[in-house]
């Protein structure tokens, strides 16, 4: 049954819209900053917790 359906997945391909194209970059912007932001403060958390038991 799917391979008589299959055509039509196949022709729906399409190129992306404008709209579509900045709404990925925005996302792709966004997320990066956040995983940033994230690194950044997980870094300084882990040296608070880790410089009491390495400190020398």
């Amino acid at each position: 049954m799917a391979e008589y359906g299959i055509h039509h997945v196949i022709s729906n391909f399409s190129k992306p819209s404008i709209f579509e194209v900045i709404g990925h970059d925005n996302l792709a912007s966004s997320l990066r900053a956040a995983f940033l932001h994230l690194f950044k403060v997980k870094t300084v958390f882990s040296k608070k917790i880790y410089c009491r038991f390495f400190s020398v």
